[in-house]
């Protein structure tokens, strides 16, 4: 019994090692260093003289010469103007930001707290899906296999909100599975950890609402959405029109000035690239095993689903390790159509979950009947 808990925790040891000693050093380090020194007043020149110091100071002059390079890298290095107008896409990661002000001001420098807070999140969120695992009955001798096919250890060297995000994400669920309204508090913070995934907040107050915490459940999704507004609005951040561009029709050095395109042959070309991009993920494997065991065990699902008392255990599996993850992915897909891995690591994780749940259970889901589903 012990020795699988030892496994949970080793192998979130490990995925913390793995960013702290590893870090990746993307280009977003350049982002939040910037936005903390942007927040204590600094601005134009001495701004980009401040970020670039700091920046090279950690990862070498030669590697941040690499990561900005080409016509838009280098536009950004070379002109402090187009360093501010980039800002916005990094502001509105108000939660991930805050840590990093606390951290310096524990002494860590700005550049290394960026990736020491996501490998410190990646590890939480190891022990948060031993959690749920033991929660609806999984083996947690999986979930090193899990954290590696959902590739947690990507999230746990890059200098971005994700991991923290993806903690959350977890958090909210395993409360939820145990009913408890506490998962509201994480739900309505996401927002402010990465914007988009206001998508999970909307999700997972409709289970609580289906729970029958109908009061919880809408001052959650309405208090999420607020801090959602109030977090772009207050922080400048660019409109959904300007992202996707910028995302996914051409990178633009100067963001506050760019042109959206009105031809719709670009932004159809998005999401084509988008389906190749699906196509080649690993996590396809996941979600084609999890649409095949659906398929297969529908008529006990739907029985499920149409099963009276919301307290009902497994009806509150299905819900949060499979059709919430699966909705997120669908709606984040349709609204921003780029398959970064690091963006769904929760939703491939929980799905995955929820395969080794059906798959482990002998003779599947028998008719919803006379018998209890077990699902």
């Amino acid at each position: 019994m012990l020795l699988r808990y030892l496994v949970v925790l080793a192998t979130a040891i490990a995925i913390f090692l793995v960013g702290a000693l590893r870090p990746a050093y993307n280009f977003d380090i350049v982002g939040y260093v910037a936005t903390a020194h942007y927040k204590q007043g600094l601005r134009g020149e001495a701004l980009a003289q401040r970020t670039y110091a700091d920046v090279s100071a950690e990862i070498g002059p030669a590697r941040l010469s690499a990561l900005l390079n080409g016509p838009y890298g280098g536009t950004v290095r070379s002109d402090p103007v187009s360093l501010e107008q980039q800002l916005p896409f990094y502001t509105i990661r108000q939660g991930y930001v805050w840590l990093m002000e606390l951290a310096h001001k524990a002494g860590v420098d700005y550049a290394r707290s960026s990736y020491l807070i996501a490998a410190f999140f990646q590890a939480v969120s190891v022990l948060l899906l031993g959690l749920i695992a033991a929660s609806v009955g999984v083996s947690l001798w999986v979930i090193p296999g899990v954290v590696f096919l959902a590739n947690y250890g990507e999230l746990a060297q890059l200098s971005t909100p994700d991991a923290m995000a993806c903690a959350f994400t977890l958090a909210a669920t395993l409360l939820a599975l145990r009913r408890s309204p506490w998962a509201c508090l994480f739900a309505v913070a996401l927002p402010l950890v990465r914007t988009d995934f206001v998508l999970f907040s909307a999700l997972l107050m409709g289970v609580m609402f289906l729970q029958g915490r109908r009061l919880v459940a809408v001052g959650g999704v309405v208090a999420a959405v607020a801090a959602y507004v109030l977090n772009n609005k207050l922080n400048a951040g660019y409109s959904y029109l300007t992202v996707f561009h910028f995302t996914l029709i051409g990178l633009d050095p100067y963001p506050a000035k760019l042109v959206v395109s009105t031809n719709p042959a670009d932004y159809l070309a998005a999401y084509g690239r988008m389906l190749k991009t699906v196509a080649r993920s690993p996590h396809v494997v996941i979600y084609f095993v999890a649409a095949c065991l659906a398929i297969i065990h529908r008529k006990a699902l739907f029985g499920l689903l149409k099963r009276a008392g919301g307290r009902d255990a497994d009806r509150a599996a299905l819900y949060l390790l499979l059709l919430v993850p699966a909705a997120f992915v669908v709606a984040h897909l349709l609204l921003l159509p780029i398959y970064t891995e690091r963006y769904f690591a929760y939703p491939a994780s929980l799905i995955l979950l929820w395969v080794i749940l059906m798959m482990s259970r002998s003779g599947g889901l028998p008719a919803v009947g006379g018998e209890a589903a077990r699902y």
